[in-house]
């Protein structure tokens, strides 16, 4: 949304002749129709070259919500947010221009104000669409560091961080390095209780800077008290402990995350009143415990339209308390993000639950339940109001945990019911059963192994038609059992026939669209084209 069609065409212009960049590049027109001018112009063909990956136009990255680089990873970005985090987990994001960013991803690194120059010398964006280079080099927003090198308005790398971190950071760090050395329960609470006060009251201030850096430096040394700080800030964002005229009350923010498919795009939405006290009155009955209030947004949001930071996610939660009595909140909807649209996705109902403090707030708690016969029951009361909300898709409702933990879940469940929604999209396009599918499975490297992409032909047809990535997370590598979890998931599917190909192969994507390249049955990375009888899926899988 902050960049215009002259800086793709001057991105391109810098990568022109450029093959296998060193790095990853993401490439996101805020529009489709720039995404089809670009590809009619033949600047998606330089992409596709240089070995760039164009996304479905829209947020992609820049939200960090359709997608995220490796945990630690550096970024160039042309996005005007750089806060921690956005990008992904530990991520030390710089901010620049089109032009910088392609020559980054030639390099590898940022350049001199040499280098700069030497590979833009060709570019003019006055004749691209976009600001003359003469007012990017006087562009405020960088700056030179005395050493012939770029040095953004960023945050800063973790090494320089460590020499001036604030009082409050510091804090932090010893509060949760004491929590994750203690050696007792009556220890614990002696640190948890002073790490929740300083946590409250950076968060009441807004200090979203020292929560970030804390976590950081907490990362860097790779220590147990980063899960300690974590845990802590997450659970201080998400649950408060009220006094009301009734006695003490925990609130906890939660989520219902819903995991949906469709070959047309997947709605957000207002509920409305009707649709809002049915799912009200299916939580309080089905999955919290008696005896609590709930509260619950009046809004079906998409992963672009979740809070962003730990500040935000509690003011959220704040909001929510407001409107107990009410038990709905309505949602300013010109306030949110717009969605990017995929083929299968994730939806979000979202509320906040108060019950009296130290009792049961969920179902299981109280013992007469567990957890998998609670999520059968809210699957079965929610059938019905999730059918009006989600018409002409496949569905199927999430757990509804305490927010954090719940996002997480779905981000998980969301690779194999990928797999699930492509089957099904393919055996209903194509009029054909599970069984006259064959998937090839390929984990694909850059330095390292980045994700695994599964390509769908037709038994006894040599055209990949359908492929899916499967994006690692957390600490998942080449050593962890990835590879059995994707073919577990392909045969509940009902395939019978499926290659996995021991060889490492590259990321690769299509020269002419960007799209990636998937694995055929010969071991090659080629492009998924459904047949001419069939529909275009219209958005890829991850």
């Amino acid at each position: 949304c902050m960049t215009n069609i002259g800086h793709f065409r001057a991105a391109a212009k810098v990568l022109e002749g450029q093959r296998d960049i060193p790095v990853r590049l993401w490439v996101a027109p805020p529009t489709k129709m720039d995404q089809n001018e670009l590809t009619k112009e033949g600047y998606y063909s330089t992409f596709g070259q240089a070995g760039a990956r164009t996304e479905t136009p829209g947020c992609s990255l820049c939200m960090g919500n359709q997608a995220q680089v490796r945990e630690g990873a550096t970024v160039i970005s042309t996005s005007t947010r750089n806060f921690p985090n956005r990008l992904g987990k530990n991520t030390n994001v710089f901010l620049g221009s089109a032009e910088l960013a392609a020559v980054c991803s030639k390099l590898g690194r940022i350049p001199t104000v040499a280098e700069y120059l030497e590979h833009t010398g060709g570019c003019d964006r006055s004749r691209l669409g976009g600001l003359p280079l003469h007012e990017l080099r006087s562009d405020p927003g960088i700056r030179g560091n005395g050493q012939g090198c770029y040095r953004l308005r960023m945050k800063t790398s973790p090494s320089s961080r460590r020499g001036r971190a604030s009082r409050e950071a510091d804090r932090l760090v010893e509060l949760a390095e004491g929590l994750a050395q203690s050696g007792s329960r009556a220890e614990d609470h002696f640190w948890e209780s002073r790490l929740d006060g300083e946590i409250d009251a950076l968060l009441q201030n807004n200090d979203e800077g020292s929560l970030n850096a804390a976590l950081d430096r907490l990362a860097d040394r790779e220590s147990r008290a980063y899960e300690e700080l974590a845990d802590a800030i997450e659970g201080r964002v998400e649950h408060v402990l009220v006094r009301s005229s009734d006695g003490e009350r925990d609130v906890l923010l939660f989520a219902a995350p819903v995991l949906a498919w469709s070959r047309m795009p997947l709605p957000t939405r207002v509920l409305g009143p009707k649709i809002t006290e049915e799912i009200r009155q299916a939580l309080k009955a089905h999955v919290f415990a008696d005896d609590t209030d709930v509260v619950l947004a009046d809004y079906f949001f998409s992963p672009d339209q979740l809070p962003e930071s730990f500040g935000e996610t509690a003011e959220f939660r704040t909001s929510l308390m407001s409107h107990l009595a009410d038990g709905r909140l309505p949602v300013d909807t010109g306030s949110l993000n717009e969605t990017a649209q995929f083929l299968a996705d994730q939806r979000y109902l979202l509320g906040v639950v108060a019950g009296a403090a130290g009792k049961a707030l969920f179902k299981w708690q109280e013992g007469m339940v567990n957890r998998e016969e609670v999520h059968a029951a809210w699957n079965k009361a929610v059938e019905k109001s999730l059918g009006e909300l989600l018409p002409a898709c496949g569905f199927e409702p999430m757990l509804p945990r305490a927010y954090y933990v719940a996002c997480r879940d779905a981000d998980r469940a969301a690779r194999p019911f990928s797999i699930t929604a492509s089957v099904a999209f393919l055996c209903t396009t194509l009029s054909i059963t599970p069984n006259n599918l064959v998937a090839t499975i390929a984990g694909c490297y850059n330095r390292q192994l980045e994700e695994y992409r599964i390509g769908f032909q037709v038994a006894d047809e040599e055209e990949v038609i359908h492929g899916i990535v499967w994006p690692l997370l957390g600490a998942e590598d080449e050593m962890s059992d990835v590879v059995d979890e994707v073919e577990t998931v392909l045969k509940d599917s009902g395939l019978v026939r499926i290659e996995v190909l021991r060889q490492r192969m590259p990321m690769e994507y299509c020269d002419d669209c960007g799209a990636p390249l998937y694995p055929n049955t010969e071991g090659e990375m080629v492009h998924a084209e459904l047949p001419e009888t069939g529909e275009p899926s219209g958005a890829h899988l991850h």
